[in-house]
């Protein structure tokens, strides 16, 4: 009985930390609009902002996690794809990036030459 009773529980603590999981799907669909249509529909267009939204969505959080501590390899090789994803629709939609630069440093006013020679 009490074997029977720890194996039920077992299942259950299994189907809640499974049900967690799957509560935050990945949406990630890197055969949608590929290869890029030359030319967008309307609705194309609008489909395609929706995804992108949905991938900026999910790399928003990921970073969040990752600033946190939270996010092991997978999680990190997750990030990069998703980063990837947000890259590839920005180019798609022509739609600039929100976030801050991920390279270089911003030109400072000094940093500019000099245009009084």
């Amino acid at each position: 009985m009490r074997l029977l009773f720890a194996m039920l529980m077992a299942v259950a603590i299994l189907a809640v930390s499974v049900g967690a999981r799957a509560g935050d799907p990945d949406i990630l669909a890197p055969y949608r609009f590929n290869p890029a249509p030359k030319e967008m529909t309307p609705l194309d267009k609008e489909r395609a902002l929706d995804y992108r939204m949905q991938v900026q969505r999910q790399l928003k959080e990921q970073e969040r996690d990752d600033a946190l501590g939270r996010l092991g390899p997978l999680g990190r090789r997750d990030l990069l794809d998703t980063r990837s994803e947000a890259e590839r629709m920005d180019r798609i939609t022509g739609a600039g990036t929100t976030g801050p630069a991920q390279f270089g440093t911003p030109l400072l006013p000094s940093m500019l030459p000099s245009l009084s020679h």
